[in-house]
């Protein structure tokens, strides 16, 4: 009989707690103290779960920016008002609830197709249960620490930070690396019997390095380039020597001095070409003696010539 007194008699005492922090958290809304309004909320639901409570605790939550979470309040005094004849009510969590829908960020964590056994995913302190793997899910904004875990392997982590509104982020997480196994144990053994020890056989001969091939393709390249670079410096030196024989039949000062410019800057331009393709020249023999395997660069030379209408190099030697 004592006992169930001291059961009964808690009962209205947690309802009139409860209707004191609802009241204080009401005030403090007027106040907009948001933050200590939610938790004055919060705290009255615990002590006598209220459809009322809820839907004033989730207007709080997406006052603070908490807008998955205050989805899902309204969402939850929605179901509890179906059939309680209570449509008023039930009418402002539905509307609510879809107004907030469109604006809650979400966050996936997509996990590899062959995952290893064993393995766990933590969102901050809570695990992300199998079920909602790869899937985009409602998170308030925050920083979220995630960690993967798994038997036999080194874990991976990582931060990320996911905005309060119309945000949505993907995690990949990727392979779990195994945890590096122990060197093997190496057992010394002894010889049985002083007679059994046999005399090492002398190291034989070591064989010549076979030399390196390398590619050829390098050296086509850099032969087309060079060829390319000379080209247009032709192009350019009869362009240029064109153009200067034009200006000199050119009668007009003005358009005589301009045509002997636009010639001379043609020819500057053709000597740094020219210049460019000679250094090509000799980079695309270099490669080509690469390509070769020939181990004696000397085997080729590249020889400069002259003449009355121009400059070049000419190739001499043999390689392999």
């Amino acid at each position: 009989m004592c006992c169930g007194g001291s059961i009964a008699s808690a009962q209205p005492a947690a309802s009139a707690q409860a209707e004191v922090l609802f009241d204080a958290g009401k005030q403090l809304m007027a106040q907009k103290h948001f933050a200590d309004a939610c938790a004055k909320f919060d705290s009255s639901q615990q002590l006598e779960a209220n459809v009322n409570t809820l839907l004033n605790l989730a207007d709080c939550r997406e006052k603070t920016g908490q807008l998955a979470t205050a989805w899902g309040m309204f969402l939850d005094a929605e179901h509890q008002l179906r059939d309680s004849g209570k449509k008023k009510l039930e009418t402002l969590a539905k509307n609510r609830a879809a107004k907030l829908e469109p604006r809650v960020s979400k966050l996936a964590i997509k996990v590899p197709a062959h995952e290893p056994d064993g393995l766990t995913i933590m969102l901050g302190d809570h695990p992300v249960t199998p079920g909602t793997w790869n899937t985009a899910l409602p998170v308030d904004g925050g920083t979220y620490a995630i960690t993967a875990s798994a038997p036999h392997a080194q874990s991976w982590s990582i931060s990320i930070a996911v905005g309060n509104e119309r945000d949505a982020k993907v995690v990949d997480v990727p392979v779990l690396v195994p945890a590096s196994a122990p060197p093997p144990s190496v057992v010394a053994t002894e010889p049985s019997a002083p007679d059994a020890v046999a005399s090492a056989p002398s190291a034989p001969d070591q064989p010549e390095e076979p030399v390196a091939h390398h590619s050829r393709v390098p050296a086509i390249v850099a032969s087309i380039a060079t060829l390319a670079v000379g080209g247009v410096a032709l192009g350019f030196e009869l362009s240029s020597r064109s153009l200067y024989s034009q200006s000199q039949a050119e009668a007009n000062d003005a358009v005589q001095t301009s045509e002997w410019q636009s010639a001379n800057d043609r020819y500057h331009v053709a000597q740094g070409l020219g210049i460019a393709a000679v250094v090509g020249a000799g980079v695309s023999v270099w490669l080509w003696i690469r390509s070769s395997g020939s181990s004696d660069p000397a085997s080729a030379m590249i020889v400069p010539v002259v003449g009355p209408n121009g400059a070049g190099l000419a190739i001499t030697g043999a390689w392999r």
